[in-house]
């Protein structure tokens, strides 16, 4: 199916930006101080909060209607492929939330996006270089933005999966945490220990209860996974590709495998460097299947979670689409949100990028 990509309207450096906040309200960190700290900024005219993904479609209609350049996002990593999503769609449909026609769209292109560090899972606002909620950065970043004092961006490839866009996604172990993520929140929510089932208390208890005891137990399948795109290539341990590029239909791995997951974004979140070298060759997803272990895991987990862990059970690729066969149905993510179980995937690098504005100070 030929695809045509969306376009991304231009960054103009050092000038004031038209600027959209959108904000998740089912997001833990977006509470009421929260959002009262950022009225104190923000016009109410150019704040947008969603409670479903009605309400961001909505919102991602009027956004594009009323033509802001810049929008910024508050409620981590599925907050922004929520929000990217929407907008893809209403580009695409050319109609907005409400009816209104292609032509009055103005302009039918996807602003420059940004992510502030509001989430539970940060990856993109870790990869942005986004301030620190505590001590006024939030507030910070959107006035710096405003101002037109942040002067860079940078490209963000993604992931697509069955329609959906993100900057990672894949099977095994990374869904399976996730899953029980979830779960062992939905157990809490509502007691006196609902704090323990939220952010990186909640991920630490239902690793240690749950996964960790069911990846020791649990038998993980025997996987194929094909190029499915142009030329595909296995990584040094420095980045670089190494040996004959592997040709469209070529086998890149079969056998036992616990992970295998894609990424065009070097973390997950907590700063878990997962895809060290993601974002390195533009046009480029860092494939990696590993068959490593729990024990092993555990044992390496400082030197994994920092991405510098080398093992012949990490096997790593460049490649611009693949296609994986489980022998039967594996937890599936895609952009931190668990997408249920399947055996068949297909993962490419979406013709149209984003640009991702970049927090770091300087030109």
């Amino acid at each position: 199916m030929q695809t045509h990509p969306i376009s991304v309207l231009p960054f103009d450096r050092a000038q004031p930006r038209r600027l959209a906040v959108l904000l998740n309200m089912n997001a833990r960190v977006v509470t009421p101080r929260i959002i009262r700290s950022i009225q104190q900024v923000v016009p109410p005219s150019d704040l947008y909060a969603s409670c479903s993904l009605d309400d961001a479609r909505r919102i991602a209609g009027e956004v594009l209607r009323k033509g802001y350049d810049t929008v910024l996002t508050g409620g981590g990593d599925g907050t922004f492929v929520g929000y990217l999503q929407a907008f893809r769609e209403e580009v695409k449909q050319g109609v907005s939330s409400d009816g209104v026609l292609a032509h009055d769209l103005a302009p039918r292109s996807l602003p420059t996006l940004g992510a502030l560090r509001l989430g539970t899972g940060n990856a993109l606002a870790t990869l942005s270089g986004a301030a620190p909620m505590n001590g006024g950065g939030v507030l910070e970043d959107i006035l710096h933005v405003r101002a037109g004092r942040v002067t860079k961006t940078r490209r963000l490839d993604l992931i697509e999966v069955d329609g959906i866009a993100a900057p990672f996604a894949g099977f095994g172990y990374d869904a399976l945490i996730l899953n029980n993520y979830l779960k062992f929140k939905n157990l809490l929510r509502g007691t006196p220990a609902s704090p323990l089932g939220e952010g990186l208390p909640g991920y630490t208890l239902s690793l240690a209860f749950l996964s960790i005891p069911q990846a020791l137990v649990k038998s993980f399948p025997d996987v194929e996974v094909r190029n499915d795109g142009p030329p595909a290539f296995h990584i040094g341990d420095d980045g670089e590709p190494i040996g004959e590029p592997i040709p469209n239909g070529g086998l890149l791995y079969k056998g036992l495998a616990r992970f295998v997951s894609a990424g065009t974004c070097p973390h997950f979140g907590f700063d878990f460097r997962v895809f060290p070298f993601a974002g390195k060759k533009p046009g480029k997803m860092h494939l990696r299947v590993a068959s490593t272990g729990v024990v092993q895991a555990l044992a390496n987990l400082p030197s994994i979670w920092r991405g510098t862990w080398r093992s012949p059970s990490f096997h790593d690729f460049y490649a611009e689409q693949v296609r994986v066969t489980c022998a039967r149905p594996m937890p599936l993510q895609v952009g931190g949100d668990a997408k249920g179980y399947r055996d068949e995937l297909i993962m490419r690098v979406s013709p149209s990028p984003v640009e991702l504005i970049d927090f770091n100070r300087g030109g």
